[in-house]
């Protein structure tokens, strides 16, 4: 039991390290932000004009992301690795939730692995580290799915409730997620 444990905090120490490394990067000046996508200027464009007018000249996008972006600038007054580094930290904070729902759903071997494959696949981890949105949008997913999982086992009411806030955030975050929605719901049409 404490050598799986012991292998557990090491493989999210790893993992950590893996997903802050691009971003102490970027900081020490040896990467710069460039991503060769307009998305992350973008969203910060639109986070720098909520903080200084108020308004989102963006507002045709999920508005979730916009603010979490400009929620880290205002926190890192204005400067923007600090958005990058909070986008990385919630892709972390995604693994150890995928490992969390795999655990619930399989067993601690599967999660092991699911949480190592998600860890260290290269495109959550350029994601997280060049501010994009899914990022932010599937850490709502995997939360949304886990507190289903949790209604599912306890009939809790409130899990069912937190699903949909989390769902909800998600489709704020990020566009399309919505047509997913029968996918979330069909558990309970199909009963």
């Amino acid at each position: 039991m404490h050598s799986k444990q012991c292998a557990l905090q090491v493989l999210f120490l790893f993992i950590l390290i893996t997903r802050m490394a691009p971003v102490i990067a970027t900081f020490l000046g040896i990467d710069s932000f460039q991503s060769g996508d307009a998305d992350p200027l973008l969203y910060l464009g639109g986070a720098r004009s909520i903080l200084s007018t108020g308004v989102n000249p963006f507002n045709f996008f999920s508005p979730v992301y916009f603010y979490f972006v400009a929620a880290c600038l205002y926190l890192g007054r204005g400067h923007a690795i600090v958005a990058i580094g909070a986008t990385a930290l919630v892709g972390w904070l995604t693994v150890i939730g995928i490992y969390q729902l795999s655990k619930k759903l399989f067993n601690e071997e599967t999660a092991f692995l699911a949480a190592l494959l998600t860890g260290i696949y290269p495109n959550l981890i350029y994601f997280g580290a060049n501010l994009f949105p899914e990022t932010l949008t599937i850490f709502w997913i995997v939360f949304s799915f886990f507190m289903l999982i949790e209604y599912i086992h306890t009939s809790q009411k409130y899990y069912l409730l937190l699903s949909g806030i989390l769902w909800g955030l998600a489709s704020q975050s990020r566009g399309r997620v919505p047509f997913f929605l029968d996918l979330h719901c069909s558990r309970y049409f199909a009963t």
